[in-house]
Formats: C-alpha cells, structure tokens, sequence
C-alpha cells in the first residue's frame, strides 16, 4: 500500500486550507457588495396616493425607466386593482410598469416568482389586507423573497397594509375587541408600523402591540397622506406628521387607558 511522503501530505493540507480562506474571503467580498442601503423603502399612511409619492418612489428606483412590478396581492380582485396601481403609476412618469397576476400565484411556483420579483427595480404593494397577503405568497416564502430582494438593491413601496407589511411581527387587524392580531410580516424595517393612524383612532392600537410585543424598539403610526422614505437605516425624506414611539412611561399609561375603554379601533 502506497504511502505518502509526510511533506506531501502536508502541502496537501496546507493547499486545502488556502482554497477554504480563498472561499470564505470571496463570499464574504460577494456579500459584502451587496448594499442593503441603496434599496429604500416608501411607507404611506394609506387614503390617497399622490403624484409626489410616485415622483419620490421613481427617483429613489433611479428614473422612470426602471422597472417596477405591481405586487397587488392583498386585494380580493387582485388584478383589477393591479392594473389600476400600475395605470396610476404610469400617468404620474413610470414608464417600465408590470403586474404580478393571479394566474402566477395560483398555484404558486416560487423559482419563476423569485426570478419575476428579481428583475424590479422597484416593488409597489398597494392596500388592502396584509394577512391575505402572507396568505398567498406563503409567510415564510415571502418574507425570504423581499428581504433578498431588498439585499439586492430592490425598493419597495407599500400604502395602508402594504406599509404594515414591511413590519415582523405585523399588525394583522384585531385579535378580539382589545387586542391587535399579532402576524408574521417581511422584516424590511425594525419598526412596528400602523397606519391610517390618526382617521381611524389607531394610536392606542399600535400603542398596545408596541407595549406588549416587545418585537421593536421604535413604532411608527402614519396617517393618510402621511409618508417616509427610510434608506440606510433611517428617514431620509416625510410628508405630514407621522408620530414615532418608544418605550416610555407615557405609552404604557395611554395603552392602560385605551385598554380600559376598548378605544383606537
């Protein structure tokens, strides 16, 4: 039986220890590359969305060419509100609009959706209901296809649930008459988000979901109208007066409150 000689077996082992560091260094350089911070996402407060909005949402994607995908699945008659999103978008600039049908996700094949979402520039999620959302595209498959989509320099815009959305957990409607539904979400930003805040009397809502989850460290209630573009790990640009919350001793006295009258739905 051949043995080898010891000086070879340890250049051997040696060449096998460059190639590992060689491996390790290039998929560290290769993630690396990709820039979470030049993604951002839009978050609106729900009612109308407006010219500005899209204007804003268009530059931070880098121009009216770019492609962007209508993801209207949070709508009952997803399509049709598809095509309205994307006709929107189209009279207010965007020239390179498609919508993600319901023919695509029923049933879902999650290699020709991952590669459908890949080719945006930008991902536009109107509102509707956030769980159906989750529902239809699978929790679990979604929240992995956004957030790489995010890595890979994709932004995202999302109204009403489609803000909602971007938080994990989410609020998903109502529990029961004190409580918020707690759902999972896609993890595109470390804050717990409500909207049509201040129209539908949801301060102590998102005040109770951020007391009593522990899941964030900052909240955010947007009314309609209201918008942020958060980018690099902060807002860049705002319209109206969204509130921010943190843990303070006067949140967990307005959250008692509320719970006691069943008031914010």
């Amino acid at each position: 039986m051949y043995r080898w000689p010891i000086g070879l077996f340890r250049i051997a082992l040696f060449d096998i220890h460059l190639v590992r560091c060689f491996l390790m260094f290039t998929a560290v350089a290769l993630l690396a590359s990709v820039k979470p911070s030049d993604a951002a996402l839009l978050l609106a407060g729900g009612g109308s969305t407006t010219p500005e909005m899209v204007r804003t949402f268009i530059q931070a994607i880098g121009g009216p060419d770019q492609p962007i995908l209508v993801v209207p699945l949070m709508r009952e008659r997803a399509d049709e509100a598809g095509r309205q999103s994307a006709d929107f978008l189209r009279e207010n600039g965007a020239k390179n609009v498609d919508v993600f049908l319901e023919v695509e996700y029923r049933p879902l094949d999650q290699a020709a959706t991952r590669a459908r979402f890949l080719r945006a520039k930008g991902l536009w999620l109107p509102g509707g209901d956030q769980g159906l959302f989750m529902q239809r595209l699978g929790s679990s498959f979604a929240k992995d296809l956004f957030q790489l989509a995010h890595r890979r320099g994709i932004s995202v815009f999302g109204t009403s649930a489609g803000a909602m959305l971007m938080s994990d957990p989410m609020i998903d409607g109502w529990e029961d008459d004190t409580r918020p539904k707690r759902s999972p979400g896609l993890g595109l930003i470390p804050v717990l988000v409500d909207t049509h805040y201040r129209e539908r009397e949801r301060q102590g809502r998102l005040r109770f979901a951020f007391e009593n989850w522990n899941s964030h460290t900052r909240a955010l209630g947007l009314s309609e109208g209201e918008w942020i573009l958060w980018q690099g790990g902060r807002v860049r640009q705002s319209s109206g007066r969204p509130e921010w919350l943190t843990h303070t001793t006067e949140v967990t006295s307005a959250t008692r409150a509320w719970r006691s009258t069943r008031m914010g739905r």
